[in-house]
């Protein structure tokens, strides 16, 4: 009797075993299996972050007038812009690269080492400014802030702020001067030359 309970007991789990080989799935494409176990947005995305991790530059610069330039540029974690791609990956897979936006620190130090001017120039700052278009804005990438060697005029300094439109295309870019009059203490925008 014992035998027989066993060889039953046996063949039920035998039977189990043999009903869970996947004969039902054999006829759905892999596509419908994943939406099935809610595991296609998962399996369905690649996407590539510009940059990958967390990036600053400090940018430290002492004049000859003994006024010090401090530019700190850092990832903006929590805003970037998003591309889709055309992509080599199988049609299922869609390709998305994410550029992070930066954030520019500037801060302006007179002779006397003492904080003279201090700016935070991010996108807000520069359509508040009417410097990028409110529909253009999420279609820029920043790429520097510079400080230029020789302003034009003895009182002021400038600065270059270069933005990329889209995807890096060359000479696709929108440079913005910036210049800083050491009387006022004021940033204002350098007219386009015509």
């Amino acid at each position: 009797m014992k035998k027989l309970i066993s060889f039953i007991s046996l063949a039920i789990i035998f039977g189990f075993f043999l009903s869970c080989d996947g004969r039902d799935r054999v006829h759905k494409s892999p596509e419908t299996v994943l939406k099935e176990n809610k595991l296609l947005d998962s399996f369905s995305e690649n996407i590539t972050y510009i940059p990958e991790q967390y990036s600053e530059v400090i940018t430290d610069t002492i004049l000859s007038k003994g006024y010090r330039i401090n530019i700190k540029s850092y990832t903006d974690m929590n805003s970037y812009i998003e591309f889709n791609l055309k992509s080599s990956l199988p049609k299922t897979i869609n390709s998305k690269t994410r550029y992070y936006n930066f954030i520019s620190e500037l801060n302006i130090y007179n002779p006397e080492n003492e904080i003279e001017f201090s700016q935070k120039i991010d996108k807000n700052y520069l359509v508040k400014n009417n410097l990028l278009n409110l529909d253009k804005v999420n279609s820029n990438i920043f790429k520097s802030l510079n400080l230029i060697d020789y302003p034009k005029k003895p009182n002021t300094l400038e600065f270059e702020l270069i933005y990329t439109f889209g995807i890096d295309l060359g000479d696709q870019y929108t440079k913005i001067i910036l210049i800083y009059n050491k009387r006022t203490k004021s940033l204002t925008v350098k007219p386009k030359e015509s």
